[in-house]
């Protein structure tokens, strides 16, 4: 019978015995910072559909909505326009219009004086958008148009407290003397308490 040297014998079994060194673990990657991460606002209401933006064109009914809503002072209470205001306005608003907010504005300071006590209608809220607070934001979208008619998709924003509302009314504009003019807004807002209907159905008929 073949023998092995003690010696050898006791390096072979340490051979085999001996536990493989483990894998190096890969090199952890450093959290973001909380400054680096730039959250999404939360979005309410009902997000713009995605459309083509509507062409701007001097004189046409984009145009004429997009100055309207971009001279629109960021800091108006709402309500019926006064006087003055509603002269600012009167080249882009329809002859039917116009009228119309002018008796909002006469019966609400009726109202007032009659009943001091109590608040008047037409005194405070957004009437040319669904949000009662306004907008920061109104992008003109596509455009139909029909003989002296035309309708606007306005997609509007409001942003307060790191949030986003949006949704999307449509202007109605009617030829007048050879120009563009806003005549109606129809309100598109689904949340609860926005404005429903139109613009033109809100405001005291003559």
């Amino acid at each position: 019978m073949r023998t092995f040297p003690l010696a050898m014998l006791t390096l072979a079994i340490s051979a085999c015995a001996k536990t493989p060194e483990p894998a190096a673990a890969p090199a952890a990657t450093p959290p973001a910072a909380i400054a680096d991460v730039k959250p999404e606002p939360a979005t309410h209401g009902t997000p713009c559909a995605v459309a083509q933006q509507a062409p701007a064109t001097a004189g046409s009914p984009a145009a004429v909505v997009a100055q309207f809503y971009e001279g629109f002072p960021k800091d108006d209470g709402g309500g019926a326009p006064d006087a003055a205001t509603l002269e600012r306005w009167r080249p882009h608003l329809s002859k039917a219009l116009a009228a119309a907010l002018k008796r909002a504005a006469a019966g609400r300071d009726a109202a007032a004086t009659a009943h001091p006590d109590e608040k008047p209608p037409f005194v405070e809220g957004a009437l040319f958008g669904s949000l009662f607070e306004g907008w920061t934001s109104a992008q003109p979208l596509t455009v139909a148009t029909e003989g002296d008619r035309a309708s606007v998709p306005v997609c509007f924003g409001y942003e307060a407290d790191a949030q986003r509302t949006e949704w999307t009314d449509t202007v109605k504009l009617v030829r007048e003397d050879g120009a563009w003019k806003i005549d109606d807004v129809v309100y598109g807002g689904t949340w609860d308490f926005a404005n429903t209907g139109s613009l033109r159905d809100a405001l005291p008929k003559p």
